[in-house]
Order: C-alpha cells, then sequence, then structure tokens
C-alpha cells in the first residue's frame, strides 16, 4: 500500500503533517494546495522536514508533484460519492 510506504521511518511530527495533508486534499480531485510556509505555520514543522515529507511521498507514488505548492495524493481511494477520506487513514495507519 502507497502509504505504508510514505510513513515508513517518519517521526511523530511527520505524521502529524502527513494528517494534515489528508485533512486538507480536494477528495473530488485529490489535489492539496499549500505553500510550505502555510504547512509551517499550521502544523508546526520546519521546512526541512515538510520538503522531506514532501519528497517521500513522490518517491513512493503517494503524491505526484503538480508544480507551484500542488500536489495530487494517490493515497486517497474512491471517488467523491465513495471514498475513504482522512478519518479512515488516521484510524488505521496512524502512529
Amino acid at each position: 500500500m502507497l502509504i505504508d510506504k510514505a510513513l515508513k521511518d517518519l517521526n511523530d511530527k511527520s505524521v502529524d503533517l502527513i494528517t494534515y495533508i489528508l485533512q486538507h486534499t480536494n477528495y473530488k480531485t485529490h489535489i492539496f494546495t499549500r505553500t510550505y510556509r502555510q504547512m509551517q505555520k499550521d502544523v508546526g514543522v520546519s521546512q526541512p522536514t515538510i520538503a522531506r515529507v514532501m519528497k517521500k511521498f513522490v518517491e513512493t507514488g503517494a503524491a505526484e508533484y503538480l508544480g507551484g505548492s500542488s500536489w495530487k495524493i494517490n493515497v486517497i481511494t474512491g471517488t467523491s460519492d465513495s471514498y475513504e477520506g482522512p478519518e479512515w487513514y488516521v484510524t488505521n495507519l496512524g502512529p
């Protein structure tokens, strides 16, 4: 599962960031749009941590970088009518 690869070897702050990403992704388009500065302010993690997590998401196929401050998040399944939202991921794949 893509999320398993993306979560491997991450610390609690990184998991907090991933939770934030999943909670703020548009579940119709699977697009997450936030700047590093916005994520840093909202989650309280450093920009190097954000860069490391986003790089790992892209390398594992859990996300695709679209340019600017947008990513397509590939760990979200289903359609806008039937999907496993962030509550499922946090409950089942949390730390």
